[in-house]
């Protein structure tokens, strides 16, 4: 009895492919597209470092700081007293959270002379910097 064959005989040769019978999109591109592939990234990862850096990091275009609430009160307090000149200022509260952004204005509510005021304030600088104006 013949002993059974596992493997058929065929010799063993590395299979090539053929490039003329390859579709046009497997060939292999020209060699500099690879480059500028490589060049695109990494101007484009440069572009993003660079975003990254100027709105976050040194200017801050895209941070913005929001005022202690505690710490505005008892500004607008010292500016209606000293500033001002307005005697018996008891009490001051000011909306929380409010954004360190040039121009934004809200409103704080003052006790002066036992009567409820309203006052203006406007953020003048990112840093926090803000104008107080006269009760209204």
């Amino acid at each position: 009895m013949p002993a059974l064959a596992l493997e058929p005989d065929v010799p063993s040769v590395p299979w090539v492919p053929s490039l003329e019978a390859a579709s046009p999109s497997a060939r292999p591109a020209w060699p500099g597209f690879r480059v500028a592939r490589w060049l695109i990234g990494a101007a484009v990862a440069g572009a993003l470092a660079a975003a990254a850096v100027l709105g976050f990091g040194a200017p801050g275009f895209l941070v913005t700081t929001v005022l202690d609430q505690v710490a505005v009160q008892d500004g607008v307090r010292a500016v209606l007293q000293h500033d001002h000149r307005l005697g018996n200022v008891t009490s001051v509260v000011c909306p929380p959270n409010q954004r360190s952004v040039p121009g934004h204005s809200f409103d704080c509510t003052a006790m002066i002379n036992n009567s409820w005021v309203v006052v203006p304030v406007v953020i003048q600088s990112r840093d926090g910097r803000y104008q107080v104006g006269l009760p209204l």
